[in-house]
């Protein structure tokens, strides 16, 4: 029998980032099996879009960020075009940028690369770190016990010199794609809803005949017989696919459902896109259907599931391959903690609930607007009046600026996965404080203005994004996303400059946070990694929403998990104890510990404010009481 901490099935993008992050996180690369029953790596492109979100999680890879960045095709907007009435070639009804508007990230393209070259950098990755793919090795049979995981594969294993093999995991991670056997084996529903009556054909080649696209932009092809997608690489080949209705399709393939042949491929692009227009040197050609589904559970006991295995749904949007990859990167850190001994085993409860819910908004949105592109396209079948009305509509609002308003409010957020937030999971925690009442006008105008804005100003949330800024106090030009690697990253900020200065209150707090954040350091042992923002550091103050001295608290995939306001070591301490489950975090200092900068001072306890005001309400009423005493001993 194999032993290893963890097995994963399916050596695609989503399996390789699981085997990645487990690494990058210190399990060791001999005690993970990757696995997979192709018998080599495919040569295909199909998913072939990265987007900045998973840019900006794949740069804790730097390897593989540098070749990603270097090989894709940076795709700055969408051209819609149509091609009706005749005319020799399509023309351009309007733009939507996609690029440059990204909100505070330092990725601000489409990348596209097709999907083989995206695995072959990952693969290469894995490999210097020691993590080999087993190809031809299929998962046959599962079943969970008090420890671990009995898995037997069939195929060469690699590990061993056998056709059947045993293994015994500590965990297990399906990644094996939409007809996942992991699934099946747990008997796991994938409810959802299949489009029979539209087929798409696919193919990837060289472009020739035409050169009204320039290789710069994605082009949406939208016709009255369906819509299209052209996507531009930078070796000068495209990726274009197109829907059909059922009858047309099967009218074209002769009742059949076999892939098209080039000839028939290169006469849908034709009536698409332009009469000269051909694909050629093709790579792949294809053909398949619209499912839109999703597991009901994305975890059971010590088997998980990621990527395709979980949600499928149209390829309208590109969101596939990025949204397995963002649950490879959720899983992988918190697998790791377990295995490593940092935290409990309750902390991987919170991978369903919080992948499943962003699956879901992603599966409802995506259905929406390919079941609205679908209507609109039975609509211009019907009528021609009304697809030429439709398109002189779309020129008319890509004129007046009303796409632009729509892709920056709405579309780039949702495509760059920019919006993507966890504010319900169980690890997302905010902590407010506000200073006792108090009979001074002053004081009571500051307490409400304090708990005003904590509903009514913009502010980051816990369970947001982490906002990428850069800091201007660092001459390196770091920004936030810099300091977030390997672990948690708590970020204390000074209160803004003027915010109630001359009171130099906040929850009844003032604290050195350098002190608290070298408490916080050794309390956690080092597991959380400390950086104080300066009064001065405007910008990042305005995007994380700070105005008095606060903690953002970032887990190591980038979100926020608790924001503390104001700073209390009680309260993050206890979070990472409770909430998160880290297993070595003390919550005091022995006694003759001491915080020291540019001399001996004590650590700074965070309740001295109140016991100041302790202090001083102690001295009125003894003050008040000896008045008292001897206002009755003179009378």
């Amino acid at each position: 029998m194999v032993d290893a901490d963890v097995l994963v099935a399916g050596a695609g993008p989503v399996g390789m980032i699981v085997a990645l992050e487990l690494v990058r996180h210190g399990v060791p690369a001999d005690r993970i099996l990757l696995v997979d029953k192709a018998e080599g790596p495919p040569q295909i492109a199909k998913a072939s879009s990265l987007w900045p979100r998973t840019m900006e999680l794949l740069s804790s890879h730097e390897r593989v960020l540098e070749r990603l960045l270097e090989e894709s095709n940076h795709v700055d907007q969408w051209t819609m075009v149509s091609r009706e009435g005749g005319s020799p070639a399509c023309e351009e009804l309007f733009k939507l940028p996609v690029g440059g508007t990204v909100p505070d990230c330092r990725y601000q393209h489409m990348y596209t690369l097709p999907q083989f070259r995206i695995e072959a950098i990952l693969r290469d990755e894995l490999g210097q770190l020691g993590v080999n793919v087993h190809w031809g090795t299929a998962l046959e049979k599962l079943r969970e016990v008090r420890d671990g995981v009995i898995v037997e594969l069939s195929g060469e294993a690699g590990v061993v010199k056998a056709r059947d093999v045993v293994v015994k995991a500590r965990y297990v991670v399906g990644a094996d794609g939409a007809h996942s056997t992991v699934r099946h084996l747990l008997g796991l529903n994938f409810p959802g809803v299949s489009m029979p009556n539209r087929w798409f054909f696919i193919a990837h080649g060289r472009l020739e005949g035409q050169d009204l696209l320039p290789p710069d932009q994605l082009y949406v092809s939208m016709h009255r017989h369906g819509i299209g997608m052209l996507i531009p690489f930078k070796d000068g080949t495209w990726e274009i696919l197109f829907d059909l209705s059922r009858e047309r399709a099967m009218e074209m393939l002769g009742n059949s459902k076999r892939d098209p042949t080039l000839e028939e491929f290169n006469a849908v692009l034709q009536d698409r896109v332009c009469d000269s227009a051909r694909v050629e040197d093709v790579q792949w050609l294809s053909t398949f259907l619209i499912h839109s589904r999703q597991v009901v559970r994305y975890s059971t006991g010590r088997v998980f599931l990621a990527g395709d295995a979980c949600h499928i749904h149209s390829p309208v949007g590109g969101q596939g391959m990025n949204y397995g990859c963002h649950d490879a990167f959720n899983l992988g850190w918190k697998l790791a903690y377990v295995l490593l001994g940092r935290a409990s085993a309750p902390l991987l409860d919170s991978y369903h609930t919080e992948r499943h819910r962003a699956g879901s908004v992603l599966v409802h949105y995506t259905e929406t607007q390919t079941a609205g592109l679908m209507r609109a396209s039975r609509a211009r079948e019907r009528s021609e009046t009304f697809s030429q009305c439709l398109n002189a509509t779309l020129r008319r609002a890509g004129a007046m600026g009303v796409f632009e308003i729509l892709s920056k409010n709405w579309l780039v957020p949702f495509l760059s996965e920019t919006n993507v937030e966890y504010r319900k999971s169980a690890l997302s925690h905010e902590h407010w404080e506000l200073e006792p009442l108090s009979l001074s006008v002053t004081r009571m105008l500051h307490r409400r203005q304090v708990a005003l804005s904590r509903f009514f100003r913009r502010r980051l949330v816990a369970g947001d994004r982490m906002p990428d800024v850069a800091l201007a106090d660092h001459p390196e030009g770091e920004r936030t996303g810099d300091f977030v690697s390997g672990g948690f990253t708590a970020f204390f900020f000074e209160a803004r400059v003027g915010w109630k200065d001359s009171m130099r209150w906040h929850g009844g707090q003032d604290v050195d946070l350098n002190a608290v954040a070298w408490e916080l350091a050794v309390l956690t042992h080092g597991l959380v990694r400390c950086v104080v923002v300066g009064r001065e550091e405007v910008e990042a103050q305005e995007r994380f929403g700070v105005h008095g001295q606060c903690l953002v608290l970032v887990r190591p995939d980038g979100y926020v998990g608790m924001r503390s306001q104001p700073v209390c070591l009680a309260a993050i301490t206890q979070y990472l104890s409770h909430r998160v489950g880290l297993l070595e975090v003390a919550h005091t200092l022995p006694e003759d510990w001491r915080y020291s900068e540019g001399g001996s001072h004590e650590a700074t306890q965070l309740t001295l404010s109140r016991a100041n005001n302790l202090l001083a309400l102690t001295s009125i009423l003894l003050a008040c009481n000896l008045a008292y005493q001897a206002y009755l001993h003179y009378h």
